[in-house]
């Protein structure tokens, strides 16, 4: 074979290869030059990216560019700059897991909450820089450098509505009013606020202790304001004026003063003692000559002699007997300088105002004691003792019309009207002043609310005052007088009425129906033998038949056709002594004592006490029923008989009710009985009268025919 045809390993031959030294195993075209199938120049031996798109730009291994390195080809890198290492989205940029448009890698902080402002480093903003971010932030315009609570807003420690921050007194106690720089107020401008201010009405301008009253600095019992000596020394006494007292009037204070009686208008020296000026040995106080030439003879007044001493000498005086010490006109006769009609020597206020009334010794006079003399007092008459103003009339601190005197609430807001005590008017007596009475005309005495309104406590709809029952239970209907009504008049509420239609005035159990105490069927209101015994046949009055009218009912009459108005026993016949106790029947009170008991001249044991049976009475009253009448008629008749026996009238009563309320029944009963024997003849001394109430049953209160047993009233023997 020629050597042009050699076939090498790329299976061209040498003579035909274009490119012997093609790499073993290289796919060749048949150039026996290796092919580059996705055209990016780098044959498909040396091509790690062998299916580059065309056209691509790609590196010496003939994979595309990826020049940060982020895994995604530079032409499919829409961010082709991403920093080393950073995680990328498909489309090779970086990713933002918190969407807050920061990328990861700048991210500070990377789990921002969606849809928060945030800064170049992925942090939430903070806009007024107080610290506090935005999304928390519930005052975001906080001034720069301000100090602010968690939620952003300027602290306001003491409560006041003003913010520490222009708050001059960050420390208002709770509660207090404050102006706009957050300092309580001071209404008198005391410099003491309005809560620790025990003197809220200081003078405009005083100097105020802690507590906002003036203050008495040298501590003379004198405020600062009216004292005209603030400095006098501690425990110095003084007058009005806070000054220390001059007694002698030298201008020397008694504290210094050697000389405390010095005459007044004396020259003293420094230490308070009279000056003798002409050195005529009479003190110049006492010298009415004060000029008397050296060596000339002087009087005890240092004047040549004046015999009177009324400084004018004798040969000049044309009073020479002048009232030592008078002041005297040239002649040297008394005068009356302030003409108040006392004269100089006597008046010991020289210069009282003219017209102004004086006492004997000249001085004007004070008529009410108030401290303000009567020519400048605009009330003369005030009562003494009390406090006034420099007018002399009594003050009135809290403006309400009534002087501090008799004003017994002497600090009355202002603007409310007040009696004549001083005091808030309140209208009705409700106890809630007018200003805050909702309703100021209460009727008196009722209790009201803090409204002033008077209260309905069980909510009827009637007030208290007017309701008769006050604990009414909720919805039910009541009267004008706050009480369940009772439609019937039965005495059982309409809520509890069984027979809500009772007739008026009938007597009615618990239920509202009327009683039937024995149970026959007939109510006691027409039942006229209302103890009828429990099964027995009865006619429309509740009696048991009695064909004969002998008062002793069929099933018991032995002789039931006795004749009309016979006298029988309780069998029905003839009885002239039934009992057999040798009283008959007619005269005996006791018909039924045991054979062979010892009886009394009223037919009665010993121990036996006289039955009414038969007495009875409308129900719940001690009201006797006229049926009962006969039978008490006959128990007159028979006491009557024997007017030295004494008789107990005994009342009693079944169970039913309250104990106490059946003793009152009996007690009542057992009296109408005796006042009714006593109608009849019965001498009231022989007769007394006792409730027993249900303490003494002859018969069981468990059922109806024992009640009516128990329902009785007796005649106890006395002698």
């Amino acid at each position: 074979m020629p050597v042009d045809q050699l076939v090498v390993d790329d299976q061209i031959v040498d003579g035909q290869d274009q490119c012997p030294e093609t790499v073993a195993g290289a796919t060749v075209n048949y150039k026996g030059c290796e092919v580059d199938t996705d055209k990016d120049g780098v044959k498909d031996s040396a091509d790690k990216c062998p299916t580059t798109p065309e056209g691509a730009v790609v590196d010496a291994t003939g994979c595309q560019l990826d020049d940060d390195a982020d895994k995604v080809v530079n032409a499919m890198d829409a961010c082709p700059t991403t920093p080393a290492g950073a995680s990328v989205d498909a489309k090779g940029c970086e990713l933002d897991d918190d969407k807050d448009g920061v990328a990861n890698s700048k991210d500070n902080c990377p789990t921002t909450a969606e849809g928060i402002t945030v800064d170049a480093n992925g942090c939430e903003v903070d806009t007024d820089k107080d610290g506090v971010k935005d999304s928390l932030d519930k005052c975001p315009t906080s001034l720069e450098g301000a100090v602010v609570d968690a939620t952003g807003c300027l602290p306001d420690d003491d409560g006041d509505k003003v913010v520490n921050v222009i708050d001059a007194c960050p420390n208002s106690p709770a509660g207090v009013k404050v102006d706009a720089q957050g300092c309580e107020l001071d209404g008198d401008k005391d410099g003491v606020a309005d809560s620790k201010d025990s003197c809220k009405e200081s003078a405009d301008g005083a100097t105020v202790d802690a507590k906002g009253c003036e203050v008495d600095t040298d501590k003379d019992g004198v405020k600062d304001s009216a004292d005209n000596c603030p400095t006098s020394p501690e425990g110095a006494v003084v007058d009005a004026a806070g000054c220390q007292l001059d007694d002698d009037g030298d201008k020397v204070v008694n504290a210094q003063d050697d000389c405390p009686t010095t005459p007044k208008g004396a020259s003293v020296d420094a230490k308070g003692c009279e000056l003798d000026g002409d050195k005529d040995g009479v003190p110049d106080s006492k010298d009415d000559c004060p000029e008397t030439p050296a060596g000339a003879k002087v009087d005890a007044e240092g004047c040549e002699f004046d015999t009177d001493g009324d400084l004018i000498v004798d040969s000049k005086d044309e009073c020479p007997e002048t009232v030592k010490g008078a002041s005297v006109n040239y002649k040297g006769c008394e005068g009356d300088a302030d003409k108040d009609s006392v004269l100089d020597s006597a008046d010991q206020c020289p210069t009282t105002a003219e017209g102004a009334t004086v006492d004997a010794k000249g001085c004007e006079v004070d008529t009410d004691k108030d401290g303000v003399k009567d020519s400048a007092d605009q009330c003369p008459a005030s009562p003494e003792g009390v406090f006034v103003n420099r007018k002399g009339c009594e003050v009135d601190t809290d403006k309400d019309g009534v002087v501090n005197s008799q004003d017994s609430c002497p600090e009355t807001l202002a603007g409310i009207t007040v009696d004549a005590s001083g005091c808030e008017l309140d209208g009705d007596n409700d106890g809630i002043k007018d200003s805050k009475d909702e309703c100021p005309t209460s009727p008196a005495g009722v209790f009201v609310n803090k409204q002033g309104c008077e209260v309905d406590t069980d909510k009827d709809g009637v007030v208290n005052s007017k309701d008769s029952c006050p604990e009414t239970l909720a919805g039910i209907t009541v009267n004008a007088s706050g009480c369940e009504v009772d439609s019937d008049n039965d005495g059982v509420k309409d809520s509890a009425d069984q027979c809500p239609d009772t007739a008026a005035g009938a007597a009615v159990y618990s239920t509202g129906c009327e009683f039937d105490t024995d149970n026959d069927g007939v109510v006691d209101r027409l039942d006229q033998c209302p103890t009828t015994d429990e099964g027995r046949d009865v006619n429309a009055e509740g009696c048991e038949p009695d064909g004969d009218n002998d008062g002793v009912a069929d099933r018991l009459d032995r002789c039931p056709a006795s004749a009309a108005g016979e006298k029988v026993d309780s069998t029905g016949c003839g009885k002239p002594d039934a009992d057999k106790d040798s009283v008959e029947d007619k005269d005996d009170a006791c018909p039924n004592t045991a054979i062979g008991d010892s009886v009394n001249e009223l037919g009665c044991s010993e121990a036996q006490s006289i039955s009414l049976e038969g007495v009875n009475f409308r129900t719940n009253s001690a009201t006797i029923l006229t049926n009962s009448l006969p039978i008490l008629d006959e128990a007159a008749r028979k006491l009557n008989r024997f007017p030295s026996i004494r008789v107990e009238v005994a009342g009693h009563t079944d169970s039913d009710g309250r104990a106490a309320s059946n003793q009152r029944l009996s007690q009542r009963r057992s009296e109408s009985v005796r006042t009714y024997l006593i109608s009849k003849g019965v001498r009231p001394s022989n007769l007394t009268a006792k409730g027993y109430g249900e303490t003494t049953p002859i018969a069981s209160n468990s059922t109806a025919a024992g009640k009516a047993q128990n329902r009785r009233v007796e005649l106890k023997i006395l002698r």
